[in-house]
Formats: C-alpha cells, structure tokens, sequence
C-alpha cells in the first residue's frame, strides 16, 4: 500500500473517531486489521478467538499486537508499532489494557468490534477498563471503508480481472471425472501467476 493511501485511510479513521467522540479504535477482524496497518494475517477463521490486534487513537498509531511466533513478520506492514501479543485470554486483556494505559485512551470511548470479538474477552476487559466506555467499532469502520479511495477502486479493478482468470482457468479443465483438487489447482495457480498475493 503507498505510504500516502496509507496516512489518508488513517486521517480518515481518526476524522470519524472524533466525530463519534471516540479515543481509541481496536480492531480484530483480518479486513479492519489490514485496513489500518497493511498486516495480512496469516490465517482467519471467524469461529476462533482472534491471534492479532490493531489499536488506533487519535494521535498515536496504528499499534499492532502480533504473537511472537510471527513477529519475524511484522516488518511488512504500515503499523506504527510491533507489539507482542500473547496467545493466552489473560495476557492479551493484560497487554491491550496496558497499551490502552500507555496511550491515554484507558478510560475513554473505546471502539471494539463487538460484531467479531467474543464476548468472552470483551467482559473481563470490561472489567478492567472500569472507566471505559465501550461501543461498538463496526459502524465506524463501515462509514470508513464505504467510500474508496482512487487506488482502492484501481486495486479492486485488478483484483477482480485476477479472479477472472482463476475462473476462466477453472472452467477450461472442469471435465468429467475431473478433481476439485485439479480444478481448484489450476484456478490457484492461475491467480497466483497474474499476481494474487493472498487466496
């Protein structure tokens, strides 16, 4: 991601932030998590508890809180700073509070993506954020992201022509008695040649 698509997606956030009374934004989901900090997690499931975190605050950031088993990674990305986070409950609330802390925001209007972080986190954050008040980052974040920036909509263009030539690729070896292995084989391949970065 250029550097200049970069600070104006973050500039965004922030203008949206302060307009909703919001200090801090934690993001968990792997699209929100990329779309402030450029980090592309390595795995995503919705059904499992989240391995990474990226908090913004109005003048400080984007932090991303990465586990250690792929700090080696973090160097590819736009973050601010690379934080360990542990795997455990208690260590992330333990790491995210103190990093709240640190960055004046801890008793503030936290935004936190109430649509994907389980409530089994959220509760005992709460419980330790008593000051905080904790609303919900999804709206903002949509309002962020609905409108494109030029390069987005470009990139968007390309992906879509890439994706093109995954389905034609998988539509000319579709054959009786064909795998979905073959064909899934032959579109990845396809994608992955013209410049996928990520299927």
């Amino acid at each position: 991601m250029p550097s200049s698509l970069f600070e104006r997606k973050i500039a965004r956030v922030r203008d949206e932030m302060r307009r909703r009374g919001v200090a801090a934004v934690v993001l968990a989901e792997n699209g929100r998590t990329r779309y402030v900090s450029g980090y592309q997690r390595y795995y995503t499931a919705t059904y499992l508890p989240f391995v990474h975190l990226a908090v913004v605050t109005l003048d400080a950031g984007p932090v991303l809180l990465l586990p250690r088993h792929i700090m080696g990674a973090a160097d590819a990305n736009q973050a601010e700073r690379v934080l360990e986070f542990p795997l455990s409950q208690e260590g992330k609330i333990d790491t995210l509070v103190e990093l709240l802390r640190e960055l004046g925001a801890a008793g503030s209007r936290i935004a936190i993506e109430l649509d994907f972080v389980q409530y089994g986190f959220l509760a005992p954050l709460r419980e330790r954020l008593p000051g905080a008040e904790i609303v919900d980052a999804a709206p903002l974040m949509n309002q962020v992201t609905a409108i494109k920036f030029p390069e987005e909509i470009e990139l968007i263009r390309e992906s879509a022509r890439i994706v093109d030539l995954g389905i034609g690729a998988a539509i000319e070896v579709i054959r009786e008695s064909a795998t979905e292995l073959e064909v899934g084989a032959r579109s990845s391949a396809a994608m992955l040649e013209a410049g996928a970065e990520f299927i």
